[in-house]
Formats: C-alpha cells, structure tokens, sequence
C-alpha cells in the first residue's frame, strides 16, 4: 500500500534528520573541564548517547519498517543507510575510547 510506504517514508526521513543532528552534536562536544577525568566523561557521554541512539534504530518495528522500504526501493534509504552506518562508526569509537581509557 503506498500510502503506508509514504508514510514509513516520513518516519525514515525523521530518523535520518535525527541520526545526522546527533552525531553532529557528539562530534562538536568537547570535555567541560581539563585532565583525564573530564576526557574520560565526555567519551562515555558520547557512547551512552550514540549507543541509545543505536538500540532504538534495532528495535523490531524500525528493522520492520526499513525492510518494506528497502522491497519499495526508496531512494531515501540510502541516506539513513550512510548516516546508520556513520552512527555505527562513531558508536563503536566512543565504545573502544572509553573502554580503553577506563583502564
């Protein structure tokens, strides 16, 4: 039905404005203090956001809504795909950083 396709379509153009508004965020902010304490909190800022951010992207009904957009072949999808991906990217940064600095 293409008037659910629309509508998923609006969902996902959301989403993608919201990924993309996020991680630029995350990439902008900066420790609020000096030395590794504050480097160690900004660093799991950024992972416990992007990370949220990420397990609402997994739930069923999004991975359900992307799948009947993907068999519609949006072209949008290829935006929220790049801009999944990117958050992925920097989700798994923020993770080894502050694993790594935790140590």
């Amino acid at each position: 039905d293409m008037d659910i396709v629309k509508q998923l379509e609006g969902f996902l153009d959301a989403w993608t404005s919201t990924i993309a508004s996020v991680v630029e965020q995350m990439l902008r902010k900066t420790p609020t203090g000096s030395g590794p304490l504050a480097e160690i909190e900004c660093w799991i800022e950024r992972s416990s956001t992007l990370t949220a951010l990420l397990e609402q992207l997994e739930l069923p009904q999004v991975v359900q809504a992307v799948a009947i957009l993907s068999k519609a072949q949006i072209p949008s999808l290829s935006s929220f795909s790049y801009h999944r991906n990117e958050l992925a990217t920097y989700q798994a940064e923020a993770k080894d950083n502050v694993k790594f600095l935790s140590t």
